[in-house]
């Protein structure tokens, strides 16, 4: 074997490494085995099929969600929670009701395109919150506002100066409700997806209180620490939540 062919099979042992590093973390990313027997880190068949929104089939296993003492202060207070989607929202409603909380559930997601995933995305959060003895609120959906809000920013990468600007859009809208309704605290469900900045969440969320200080205030929790992001991939699986391909709007595609 000459010195080539010795560097080729090196150059192949790396990349294999490698894809496998990444194939770990990103199954330790979404939580590892198992909530659901479907779930692709579970070795286990399904005992039953899964129903379209309906319950996955479970192996029994949850993820702890550990409380952080900051929280009383907000769980304690007349919260709104303004909610992108079902998925992002699983694993935070849940520990809310856990904790003794009863928020009000916000839909403010102008930015979502076509009309039609929509009203999916709404219908698979209510039956979601209906589970959970929540209220859903629906704020008007109006799409051609939202791109009038985001004009000169259509090009813009995820994570970028569009999705901030998007994000102030919704909030804005989230703490107008909120201010008029009576709710002393909001917070949101954005940042629960890794693929969202929360500093661009909370400073959308911080600018859109502003307005209301002394009335409202904002919750700028980590909704991805404290087991919350594993329970959110269980959640998924268990209800078997439509889980969209794309953020909402058409420039995320």
């Amino acid at each position: 074997m000459n010195l080539a062919s010795i560097l080729v099979l090196i150059a192949v042992g790396l990349l294999v490494c490698l894809a496998l590093f990444l194939l770990h973390r990103q199954r330790t990313d979404e939580g590892t085995c198992c909530s659901c027997a479907l779930s692709p880190m579970c070795g286990k068949k399904a005992r039953k099929p899964h129903t379209p929104g309906g319950k996955g089939d479970c192996c029994g296993k949850k993820t702890a969600i550990s409380r952080c003492p900051e929280d009383s202060e907000y769980l304690n207070s007349k919260l709104l929670v303004h909610s992108c989607c079902a998925p992002c929202s699983g694993a935070i409603l849940e520990y809310l009701v856990q904790c003794g909380a009863k928020p009000t559930v916000f839909f403010s997601n102008s930015n979502i395109y076509p009309e039609k995933e929509y009203h999916l995305r709404l219908k698979e959060l209510k039956r979601y919150c209906k589970s959970l003895g929540l209220k859903t609120v629906e704020d008007k959906y109006d799409h051609k506002d939202w791109l009038r809000a985001i004009r000169g920013l259509e090009k813009e990468p995820e994570r970028g100066a569009r999705c901030e600007k998007c994000f102030s859009f919704r909030l804005q809208r989230a703490a107008e409700y909120a201010a008029t309704h009576g709710y002393q605290t909001l917070t949101t469900t954005l940042a629960s997806s890794r693929w969202k900045d929360p500093e661009q969440v909370n400073r959308a969320g911080e600018q859109a209180c502003l307005p209301y200080e002394g009335r409202l205030k904002w919750w700028p929790r980590n909704w991805r620490k404290g087991g919350l992001q594993p329970r959110r991939s269980e959640i998924i699986r268990e209800q078997n939540f439509y889980n969209q391909s794309y953020c909402g709007c058409e420039f995320s595609k």
